[in-house]
């Protein structure tokens, strides 16, 4: 999708026998930054106040072309035009509305594809120089089957952070509990003549594991009899100590259960941690190898809607094709060369466009904004989750 420079376009809309009052450098300049304008635009709010000002550019350039026509006087010592001629002007007058607001579209569409396509190029090249993925020039058949396989690992991938956060805080709270049971051990062989201390902390670390915290509580109570020690001091230390270690395990049941009960070692976390490692190896993976592929699968369509738009007409070429048209309109015609000329070239090309092309420009953008939409939505996932992708241990 290429435009012309101001000057071929001028040159184009005057030889086709409109002189505007206006200055086709300052209009077609005035197109082409609302268009690149927009490739940078990622509020689609600010996108809106553009289309507006796109808008209003063309309405105003039209309005400008209808007001030429409208000035036009024929010479009346001119040969009289054929009837061939008035005929393809009743023709093109019928056409011109239809036509200005087919081009008004085909704009419009032109913007957002080449928003979308500068957008999710920038975004693709981003994510490739950001995240891993699987280098290797591997043939791998892509389909839309693979993007519900790509959401569903990054979520699977997702579920997986967070669960790798809790068990980070969990461990935290399994490291505390390791070093307050083995100060609690140490003081109950204090403080416990003649008590078999051992089992008496067996005993704990078992009712805290079954969930019992108020059979754990009831030995905290007999242990901390004041006939039981030599001083209120190791009676307080040791009772502190171990009512905090049946609040840590009672305020984190959720993350500390297992199947056979809750936690207490940082060995049973390990084993969990190991788990998950082998789950989240799969999935990283799999978004190496298929993550950018996808997306670079969703850009390749982009691309083959901006092909079809391209197939319609060029946006300089349809401008002057809307100039041929109204210029041709109220040029008299005597001879039935450039009659034929503007029947077939002019007259028969808006038809066809009406008729053939731009029917299509309605796909067109909706397809494309449906996948600039869902290459967003991926693009943003890949943010979130391409930081926690481990490479492939030949790239580490």
């Amino acid at each position: 999708m290429r435009l012309l420079d101001t000057e071929s376009l001028e040159t184009a809309i005057v030889h086709s026998g409109i002189s505007l009052n206006l200055d086709v450098h300052d209009f077609y300049r005035e197109v082409w930054q609302l268009i690149k304008a927009a490739e940078a635009v990622v509020d689609d709010a600010d996108m809106a106040v553009l289309e507006r000002r796109l808008r209003r550019t063309l309405k105003a350039y039209f309005a400008h072309t209808a007001e030429w026509a409208d000035d036009q006087d024929l010479d009346p010592d001119a040969p009289l035009a054929l009837p061939e001629w008035h005929h393809q002007v009743m023709a093109a007058r019928d056409y011109v509305p239809r036509y200005e607001r087919q081009l008004l579209r085909y704009t419009l569409c032109y913007m957002h594809l080449g928003r979308a396509l500068a957008q999710s190029r920038a975004q693709l090249q981003k994510v490739a120089r950001d995240y891993p993925h699987d280098p290797h020039p591997v043939k791998i058949k892509i389909t839309e089957m693979t993007g519900l396989l790509v959401s569903r690992a990054f979520k699977q991938k997702d579920e997986m952070m967070q669960k790798r956060t809790r068990l980070m805080l969990l461990r935290s709270v399994l490291e505390e509990l390791q070093e307050r049971f083995a100060l609690l051990r140490e003081d109950l062989y204090g403080v416990l003549p003649g008590v078999d201390v051992e089992r008496a902390f067996v005993n704990f670390r078992v009712c805290l594991r079954q969930g019992h915290f108020g059979s754990a509580r009831a030995m905290i109570d007999e242990w901390t009899t004041p006939a039981a020690f030599t001083t209120n001091a190791h009676k307080k230390i040791v009772r502190q100590n171990a009512l905090i270690i049946t609040g840590l395990v009672e305020d984190n049941q959720a993350g500390l259960r297992v199947q056979d009960g809750f936690m207490l070692e940082q060995s049973d976390i390990n084993l969990l941690f190991s788990f998950l490692d082998g789950d989240e190896g799969r999935v990283d993976t799999f978004l190496r190898k298929y993550m950018l592929r996808f997306m670079a699968f969703k850009l390749r369509h982009l691309l083959n809607m901006a092909h079809r738009l391209g197939r319609i007409g060029s946006l300089e070429g349809l401008l002057v094709l809307h100039a041929r048209l109204v210029g041709g309109m109220n040029r008299p015609m005597t001879d039935m060369a450039p009659i034929k000329h503007y029947e077939q070239d002019v007259v028969g090309r808006v038809q066809f466009l009406l008729r053939n092309g731009f029917p299509d420009l309605g796909h067109i953008f909706n397809e494309s904004e449906v996948v600039f939409g869902a290459l967003r939505q991926l693009v943003t996932k890949a943010h979130h989750i391409g930081p926690a992708i481990r490479p492939a241990p030949s790239e580490e």
